[in-house]
């Protein structure tokens, strides 16, 4: 399950120096694993709980390791869950019930924070290096909350071998990105494959394209959504949808697309099923272990007909401080660990996942990574089209994604359900755009 990402403009850039080996490097590990560490080391016994969705046992290990350096009698209590239940209820009926881990992996700290159940973390060490435009998200009355372990962006992943034999370029504006479309599906490929048992995967096409569109139009379109000086059904979404409803009336997508989940849909892109995926960099990691070495992969950006186009990109997998733990202390030592700049290489490789901390370098072994990494240097990115919205409004547009994807049509009104949810659940907002 991925969801929920957001940064700020500037950070595209520096992400792309860092993740490139053009930050200042890991430095010395010893220093920064320990400088933000409490006290001296203790034998003392005690377990502490770890909640999450998706394992690096490679990064996991390391830490438990460094930890066990300080606390040798601990134990760590890596609990992992299904990820659309744990983020979307879950979690939450955990942290109400004071029943949820000392650490939790999640996508909402700064409504965690608001609501009390998770701890300031303004002061750890890690949270000073992280980039500034990450920390908006996640931040509620001037205190950090939660601190992502990833950064990510969306775009479109294809299958370089088609597109070669079919003697197709890298689309570079919207037209382009039609024209190739019918030229694969003319082949008898399927232009772009969609996993939509798992929701997420549809409502990624939509949130990628619906974002490029919208912030390529008014880069304030949050904050004059706010002020009452745009509306959903204006030109911005309208354009968006249009484009979401061209691709789904087209036929572009596969037959089975509502019948399949992720793990089937990185499959057959492995299998040459399918010519192109919109989803986030870590589709990359995912697709690792189901191919061979020789497979390559490309990336480019949904752009408009001008050849214009913004990224999504932001923090993922965010680290909250349960609020209420027995080993509140412990679990800070643990979270500066977790941030230790000598191991997150071990997570960010794997994942082939962005630094959310300065000072990172990391070794990608997919090339596709450096094409991503370039793109976030020359084009302007924001947060996650949706990042401040109510909840009410990012389900209804999630809805709506999903039944432009199965009907083949768009509903122009649906628009208008989005702004009467959003009037009614403004005040809801933790998070106001600037």
């Amino acid at each position: 399950m991925k969801k929920s990402w957001g940064l700020a403009l500037s950070v595209g850039a520096a992400i792309a120096l860092i993740a490139t080996g053009c930050g200042k490097g890991n430095g010395d590990s010893s220093a920064s694993s320990q400088s933000g560490l409490s006290g001296g080391a203790t034998s003392k016994a005690f377990t502490i709980t770890v909640s999450y969705w998706e394992e690096r046992k490679a990064w996991a290990d390391a830490v438990e390791q460094k930890f066990k350096q300080k606390y040798p009698n601990a134990v760590i209590d890596w609990k992992k869950y299904e990820g659309d239940k744990y983020v979307n209820g879950l979690l939450t009926s955990q942290l109400a019930a004071g029943q949820a881990a000392d650490i939790i992996i999640n996508q909402s700290p700064a409504a965690y924070g608001k609501a009390g159940y998770v701890a300031d973390m303004t002061d750890l060490p890690f949270a000073a290096d992280e980039f500034e435009g990450l920390k908006s998200q996640d931040s509620y009355e001037g205190k950090l909350y939660g601190v992502p372990l990833e950064s990510v962006t969306t775009g479109v992943f294809y299958n370089k071998k088609i597109f070669a034999d079919l003697g197709i370029n890298t689309p570079q504006n919207w037209n382009e990105f039609i024209a190739a479309n019918d030229k694969i599906k003319a082949a008898g490929i399927t232009p772009i494959l969609i996993g939509a048992k798992d929701s997420w995967t549809a409502n990624i096409v939509g949130v990628t394209i619906n974002h490029s569109a919208v912030y390529t139009a008014n880069p304030g379109f949050d904050k004059a959504i706010h002020d009452g000086t745009a509306k959903f059904n204006g030109q911005e979404l309208t354009k968006g949808m249009k484009m979401v409803e061209q691709l789904a009336a087209n036929g572009y997508f596969n037959k089975d697309a509502f019948s399949i989940g992720y793990d089937q849909l990185r499959q057959q892109f492995a299998d040459g099923k399918g010519a192109m995926v919109i989803n986030g960099n870590w589709f990359l990691g995912d697709l690792t272990a189901k191919v061979q070495p020789s497979f390559e992969i490309g990336y480019f950006p949904i752009r408009d007909e001008n050849g214009k186009a913004t990224l999504v990109a932001g923090g993922d997998k965010k680290v909250s401080l349960n609020a209420k733990s027995e080993h509140l202390e412990q679990a800070k030592d643990l979270a500066v660990i977790m941030f230790d700049k000598s191991l997150l290489p071990l997570y960010l490789k794997t994942a082939n996942a962005l630094p959310t901390v300065s000072g990172v370098s990391v070794d990608y072994d997919q090339k596709s990574m450096k094409e991503i990494v370039d793109l976030l240097s020359a084009l302007p990115s924001s947060q996650q089209i949706g990042a401040f919205w109510p909840g009410s409004t990012n389900t209804k547009f999630g809805d709506m994604i999903a039944q432009t994807l199965a009907d083949k049509k768009w509903n122009p009104s649906d628009l208008d359900q989005l702004q009467k949810l959003y009037d009614t659940d403004k005040s809801t907002l933790v998070n106001i755009p600037q």
